[in-house]
């Protein structure tokens, strides 16, 4: 008499039923995944083009608008969306770049409130 193994007894019905759990947890950590990859994406978008308002020399909404704008079409038109997104960090990197790339000043004018004065200022060092 032949025994049956565990592979063999199971019924095709409950093998896909294993396989199709497997499946569902499959495609959830991978939805879970995509999304924390553009919610990634989204974020370093948002810095870039905070950085591009608040640090460009000139035209500072046009630069960040320009940013959004070209952010949305490569979004929307390159396929398939892994090109897209090593476009976007393309991008974000070329920003972050020309950022790290630019040379603290301390030459702005300031509030005359929030100017300190240099040297010590406490009665006992004088």
């Amino acid at each position: 008499m032949v025994i049956p193994s565990r592979a063999d007894a199971l019924s095709p019905l409950h093998s896909f039923m294993i396989t199709g759990k497997r499946s569902r947890i499959t495609s959830l950590l991978q939805l879970i995944g995509k999304g924390l990859v553009w919610l990634v994406i989204l974020g370093l978008s948002f810095w870039a083009a905070g950085a591009l308002y608040f640090m460009l020399p000139f035209a500072r909404p046009f630069g960040a608008a320009l940013y959004a704008i070209a952010v949305l079409l490569v979004t929307g038109l390159i396929r398939p969306i892994r090109k897209a997104i090593a476009v976007l960090l393309c991008l974000f990197l070329v920003v972050l770049a020309w950022w790290l790339s630019i040379q603290p000043s301390n030459d702005r004018p300031w509030d005359p409130e929030l100017l300190k004065p240099h040297g010590p200022t406490s009665p006992a060092t004088g």
